[in-house]
C-alpha cells in the first residue's frame, strides 16, 4: 500500500470509526447485464451497449434529482421515506457509474485506486475542509 492509500485509510477510520469492512462489504460492484456485454475495450463502451449504459447512468442521476425535489417539496420528512428515496436512487447512480468504469477496464482495484487519486485531488482543492 502506497503512502497516499495509507493516509485516506487512517482519515477514512478517523471519519467514520469502526466503518472499514462495512467500507469494502458495501462498495458498489458493477452490474452484471452490462458488465457480461463489455470487453474491458474502450471501444466497447462507445458501442450501442456502451450508450446504453452510460444513458442508464443519466437515467439514474435524472431520478435522484426528482426525488430529491419531492423531498424538498414535502414540508417534513418524519419517518425518512424522502430521504430515503433521495439516497436510493443516489446509490443506483453509483452503481451504474461502477458498472461503466469496470466496462472500461477498471477492476475492484483499479476503482479503489480511481477514489483515492479523486480523493486526494479533491483534499488539494480543499473540498473536504479541515479533517
Amino acid at each position: 500500500m502506497d503512502e497516499t492509500a495509507r493516509k485516506v485509510d487512517i482519515l477514512w477510520e478517523q471519519m467514520f470509526p469502526g466503518a472499514k469492512v462495512a467500507k469494502e462489504i458495501n462498495a458498489p460492484k458493477p452490474v452484471k447485464y452490462f458488465r457480461e456485454k463489455a470487453t474491458g475495450n474502450l471501444r466497447d463502451v462507445q458501442t450501442a451497449n456502451g450508450r446504453e449504459l452510460f444513458e442508464k447512468i443519466g437515467e439514474e442521476v435524472t431520478e435522484a434529482a426528482m426525488a430529491y425535489g419531492e423531498y424538498i417539496a414535502v414540508d417534513a420528512d418524519t419517518d425518512g421515506k424522502y430521504s430515503r428515496d433521495v439516497g436510493m436512487e443516489l446509490m443506483d447512480a453509483a452503481y451504474a457509474i461502477y458498472t461503466a468504469l469496470e466496462c472500461l477496464g477498471f477492476d475492484e482495484r483499479a476503482r479503489n485506486n480511481l477514489c483515492r487519486e479523486v480523493y486526494e485531488k479533491n483534499r488539494r482543492r480543499g473540498y473536504y475542509g479541515a479533517l
